[in-house]
């Protein structure tokens, strides 16, 4: 199985770009107020605008109006979305558009549950979690990961260009998401280098997996 690539808190059109030419499969955008790398309405479509065909464009909501989620998912075309708040599983749903939910991945032993509350969920996001951000961008306890779910599962938390191809022999999970850890220290804005070794890591770590 090849492990699905999310290159994550983009607010750059050549990084988005960047993370497309190096293989990514998605690239994703924060619209939560308040974090560092919250992505302007304004630049929606310069940043998603970019992208080739076949990379899913993906947007971050923690408890948003469903009139701005709408807005967001028509001008930057999103292919999904990704939910990192309290909405109930027919709020997230309620956009017709495929999403996945984020759970704290250190309280994430009984994803059973979280399985059931979100039937309509394409899979989980599994990150270490802190309020007005994304993620924390640090890892959490990987015993913690679940031994099996009925949906994909996505690891994120802490991951770089160094540990991911351990995290995906190790775990297996159906795809990594990454944001901090393609950084150089500027929130948001991302490492050409660091995209291009993180995706090839990754790669590289499927055929050994």
């Amino acid at each position: 199985m090849r492990t699905r690539v999310k290159i994550c808190g983009v607010k750059r059109g050549e990084d988005a770009l960047c993370a497309a030419r190096c293989g990514a499969d998605a690239v994703g955008a924060v619209f939560i107020a308040g974090s560092a790398r919250e992505l302007p309405i304004t630049q929606v479509r310069w940043v998603f605008g970019v992208l080739p065909p076949f990379v899913s464009r993906i947007g971050l909501f923690r408890n948003a109006e469903p009139a701005f989620v709408r807005e967001i998912a028509e001008l930057g075309a999103l292919s999904g979305l990704q939910f990192h708040g309290e909405e109930t599983d027919a709020e997230c749903a309620a956009y017709h558009l495929p999403f996945v939910k984020v759970v704290n991945g250190n309280s994430c032993e009984d994803i059973a549950s979280m399985s059931e509350a979100y039937p309509s969920a394409i899979g989980f996001c599994l990150d270490s979690v802190a309020q007005g951000e994304g993620g924390t961008g640090t890892t959490f306890d990987w015993q913690t990961w679940p031994a099996q779910c009925d949906r994909p599962l996505i690891l994120a938390g802490g991951l770089d260009p160094d540990n991911v191809g351990a995290a995906i022999r190790r775990l297996k999970p159906w795809g990594v998401d990454v944001s901090t850890g393609i950084e150089d220290g500027i929130k948001g804005e991302k490492s050409a280098e660091k995209i291009r070794r993180f995706v090839d890591a990754a790669h590289r770590a499927d055929l050994s997996a």
